[in-house]
Parts: structure tokens; sequence; C-alpha cells
């Protein structure tokens, strides 16, 4: 005690002395920004979904990606970005092409691929120019991208062949008016004293089908380069907002609309097992690996529109996935994607910074993010942990999560509070596995 003293009351070692005691009380957690630097880098009238679900997973990632704003230095590769662009991009413009033809939907594979040959041909030769033409390793993955986006462009000619359902908008903007698209309008957000806020976003496809009875049915789907399921947990928190929120966009904007599903549409070309070397075989089995997976209403119109194309079990069933739900689950699914929506873009007004990453799928958000050079995330401090909310005990819960960020105060009624206390605050010790308590208060030192 008395060398410390002595160190650090010395001119020489004062410094290096300071930073050691700053060290042994460091945790993972930063001030609010002031309420003026909030009201200037925050304050918008507009706000998208896709960035109210990067504050979810990340309120640092959020802060500097939609705060600071900085520009990144070049970088000479094709990332997974990058590539969901492009999946994106030639989708879209395969959808436009071949739902204006005579022939659609009954279009022949090699019509399909006559179709992509137009459309990739000027992307291929960009690219041999780019990452994806440097050397026969980048050439092999920029041909497993086109026979990813090959194989989705023909499974999307065969559902529309087998169902109902009708293509009513691709890339259907909606809180945004763009001329010559088809446009919604934006999902408003109730904030305080009469404040609002216009949601905005961009639905990968949109489908209708009046069924006999004359109900017009509506499902989104949302095209992704891995594959993907609607998490319960997930949805509650923040992370998986975009799908409920599009389809509630899509069912306020269309006049008598009923929300059938909404559904992620994986883009691959897996690789698939079976017994036998019949190509009949493989397909079913490809196709049964790429079902659309996501919320589908409890309804036999509605199963059997979706056909086999979709991962639906044949009755309801209480599932962390949201595969099958009720009209009044459903409706409370879009409901609460609203009100979470309205959370989140209040404690991004609020000034919150602090690195806390969470994830619903068990991939680590910092992983591929971009702010990892600025973010001072340590897991060897208090509070440096990711919150996993597939960790036994934490998905199904179905309460109020409007606590879960670090900085709010109050009074929590489930033990999953108290898990994201000890997680990403870092001041209790480590929930038990399955445990489940309820009135757990806790304040924010």
């Amino acid at each position: 005690l008395k060398t410390l003293r002595w160190l650090y009351r010395s001119p020489m070692w004062h410094d290096k002395t300071q930073r050691l005691f700053q060290g042994l009380v460091a945790t993972n957690e930063m001030p609010r920004l002031s309420p003026e630097a909030s009201r200037i880098l925050f304050h918008d009238d507009l706000m998208s979904v896709t960035r109210l679900e990067t504050f979810a997973t990340c309120p640092f990632s959020h802060f500097v990606e939609y705060g600071l704003r900085p520009i990144e230095r070049g970088k000479y590769l094709f990332e997974a970005d990058v590539r969901g662009s492009f999946y994106h991009d030639v989708l879209q413009r395969f959808g436009e092409q071949a739902i204006h033809t005579q022939e659609w939907p009954n279009l022949s594979e090699a019509q399909v691929d006559h179709m992509l040959e137009q459309i990739l041909q000027p992307i291929r030769e960009e690219w041999k120019d780019g990452p994806l033409g440097e050397d026969l390793a980048s050439e092999a993955l920029a041909s497993e991208y086109i026979r990813n986006v090959s194989r989705t462009a023909r499974l999307i000619t065969k559902m529309a062949q087998t169902t109902p359902f009708e293509v009513m908008g691709l890339e259907t903007i909606f809180g945004a008016p763009e001329q010559g698209k088809l446009t919604l309008p934006p999902v408003v957000l109730e904030l305080s004293e009469g404040e609002r806020v216009a949601l905005t976003g961009k639905i990968d496809r949109l489908d209708v089908y009046t069924d006999p009875q004359g109900r017009k049915l509506v499902r989104v789907l949302d095209y992704k380069s891995s594959f993907h399921e609607l998490n319960t947990a997930g949805m509650e928190y923040g992370l998986q907002l975009q799908l409920p929120l599009y389809l509630q966009a899509a069912v306020q904007g269309i006049p008598g609309a009923v929300p059938a599903g909404a559904l992620y549409q994986v883009v691959r070309d897996p690789l698939v097992e079976v017994g036998d070397d019949a190509q009949e075989t493989a397909d079913q089995a490809r196709k049964k690996k790429l079902q659309m997976k996501g919320m589908v209403l409890d309804d036999e119109t509605v199963r059997d529109a979706m056909g086999d194309w979709a991962d639906v079990p044949q009755r309801r069933m209480s599932s962390q996935s949201c595969k099958v739900v009720s009209p009044e689950e459903m409706q409370e699914k879009l409901d609460t994607s609203v009100k979470r929506a309205a959370e989140l873009t209040r404690e991004v007004r609020s000034g919150i910074i602090s690195p806390a990453p969470a994830t619903a799928t068990g991939t680590s958000p910092c992983e591929f993010c971009r702010s990892r050079p600025l973010c001072p995330f340590d897991r060897r401090l208090p509070g440096g942990k990711i919150m996993d909310l597939r960790s036994p005990g934490q998905e199904g819960c179905g309460r109020s999560i409007g606590c879960w960020h670090p900085g709010y105060k109050g009074h929590t009624k489930c033990g999953l509070h108290a898990l994201r206390k000890s997680i990403i605050i870092g001041t209790g010790t480590e929930y038990a596995k399955g445990g489940h308590s309820h009135d757990t208060d806790y304040r924010r030192t």
C-alpha cells in the first residue's frame, strides 16, 4: 500500500498508476450522450426497421453507423452485405421481367435460365475486374453466388405455378414514396407527448391471394443469404422486427387485407444427402431444405395455399420458431412489434450508446461488425458477455422486455431481466440454467 501511495504521488509514475487504478473499476458501460447531442444525431422524423434492429443488436454499433457515420476505407473484397445486395438486385430484376411475360408463371427452366443469363452477363463482366475475378478460388465463389440465385429463381417460378398467391410487389417501399413503384404508407410509431415517428422499410416481395370467401390474404417474403428462423425472443427483443413490421405495413396499407404470413426465403443452392442417384429424389430433398420459414396464420386455406413450399405444421403449436399462430396471436405479434419499435426509438433518442451485443441465432454479432475497430467492448470486463437469447430459460418468456437495455431504471417482472442485468450490466452473478424467477428489482448504478 505504501508503495502504491508513493507511485501515485510520484510525478514520474502518477499517470501510469492512475491508469492502473482506472483499470480496476473499468466496465463496458459508456455514459449516455447529452440531450443536445442526441437531438442533433438521432431525432429524425423517419426511422428504418433495419436501423432499429441494429440498435437492438448493439447500441454502440448503431451509434457508429448512424451517429458518427465514418467513411470506411475501400476494401478489395466481396463482403456479405454486397453479396446480399447482389441477390436482391438479381431476384428483383428477374421477378419484374418474369411476371410481365405472357407465359408467367408457366415458364420452363430454359426460359428462366435465359432471363437470368441476360441479367447476369453484364454483372459477370464487371466481376472480372474485381475481387471475384482475381483467381480461381474467387471465380469459384462467384459461380457459387450465381448458382444460389439461379436456384432461387427456378424455385420462385415453380412456387408460382402451384400456389394461388400472386406477386403484388417487389422491393415494395413503405413510408417513403418512390416514383414508378408501388409504395405503402408508413407504420406510425407513437412516442411520448403526442410525438410521432414514421417507420420506413423495403419489402422484398409482397404476395396477395383472394380466397373463395373473398378474404384478401397477404404474405411478405424476405430474402436471406443464410438460413433464418423467426425466433420469438428475438422478435420481442427487437433483433427480428423486419418480418412482423413488414407484414404490419402491408396489412395497414392494403384495404381489407388479412395477415396470412411473414416468411424468410433463403437464397442458396444447398448440398443434400440422398439414398440414390435419382434427380427427383435430390430435388425433393433440396426443396425441403429450402422451405420458407417464419410465421403463418393457423388457417386451413392459408396452409393449403402455402403448400409444401413453407415449413408449416398441419396444426397450431407453441414453437420458438413462430410457425403457426392463431389470428389473435398474429395480431398480438404485429402489435408487439410496433410497440417494441416505439420503445427502441425512444431509447435511440435517449442517447444510449453502450456496447451491449445480443444475438438470437447463436452467431456473434461482433464477428462481422463494421464498428469493431472503434468498439470499446472488452469481454474481460464486467458486462463483457454477449446476450444469447437462445440460452435455457430465456426464450418464450413473453413478458415485456422494454427494460432489457442498459440504462433502464425500474421494476422488472421476470427473471429474464435479472439475466440481462447479469450478462450486460455485469452487476450480478450468472443466472442459473433453466431458472425462472419473478419480482426482481434492480437499479442501474
